[in-house]
């Protein structure tokens, strides 16, 4: 808790500087994200397959059991990832099982025919790093120790969701943990602590829109420390 607290200390910190100096940051960041996009070039992208995961996913998605298993299982395969790149002490690894009501919601979406069987993200973790260059490593890692295994992996350094504009910087990979007969899937997000402790204050606005923003100084507050974050 501390270290994130720091880090957003930090962050506001350097926002604070960057308007006092400039009138627009926007020109800045463009600019750090010419030098991100360049940094993390190497790491390939890989769009879903066309095929489906199996017609038992809906069944294997209600076990918790089973859930908690592969969560077991895959969490010591991202502690063998970290520790052969050789990054130990810089990086911090997390995860959870998706909560049992999130995953009714979305079959529910499904089966009314309001989107479609997105549990992509049924098991699922966080690997962070101090600084992009530990970001960077680790993404490499994944494709050197999983190759055939990534599912999906998008790279929102060279792609970013929305635009240039848009300051969420990760990489996110979907794996195929399982057994030639039975696929078990885990989604895997590597960002830098910078990103993840800015993360916990604009989730809920910008991605969940669970809570919605005070003011528009609320809003151009939140992006300006998204954009120093970067």
């Amino acid at each position: 808790r501390s270290t994130y607290i720091r880090t957003l200390t930090m962050i506001e910190q350097y926002r604070s500087a960057l308007q006092v100096a400039h009138e627009d940051i926007m020109p800045l960041h463009a600019s750090a994200a010419r030098l991100l996009a360049d940094q993390f070039r190497a790491i390939p992208e890989r769009e879903f397959p066309e095929q489906l995961p199996p017609s038992d996913w809906i069944q294997f998605a209600r076990n918790s059991g089973s859930l908690h298993t592969v969560y077991g299982s895959a969490r010591c395969h991202l502690e063998r990832v970290v520790h052969l790149a050789e990054i130990g002490s810089k990086v911090r690894c997390y995860g959870a099982v998706k909560p049992r009501a999130s995953i009714e919601r979305k079959i529910r979406a499904y089966r009314s025919g309001l989107g479609g069987l997105d549990l992509w993200d049924l098991v699922r973790f966080r690997v962070v790093g101090v600084e992009t260059k530990t970001a960077c490593q680790l993404g490499t890692a994944i494709w050197e120790m999983f190759g055939p295994r990534v599912v999906r992996c998008r790279n929102y350094y060279t792609r970013p969701r929305k635009g240039w504009e848009d300051p969420y910087r990760a990489m996110h990979f979907v794996l195929n943990l399982g057994r030639s007969d039975v696929q078990t899937f885990v989604e895997l997000q590597i960002l830098t602590l910078a990103r993840d402790a800015v993360g916990l204050i604009d989730h809920s606005v910008n991605f969940k829109h669970t809570v919605s923003y005070c003011n528009t100084r609320h809003e151009r507050w939140l992006q300006g420390v998204s954009y120093a974050a970067n």
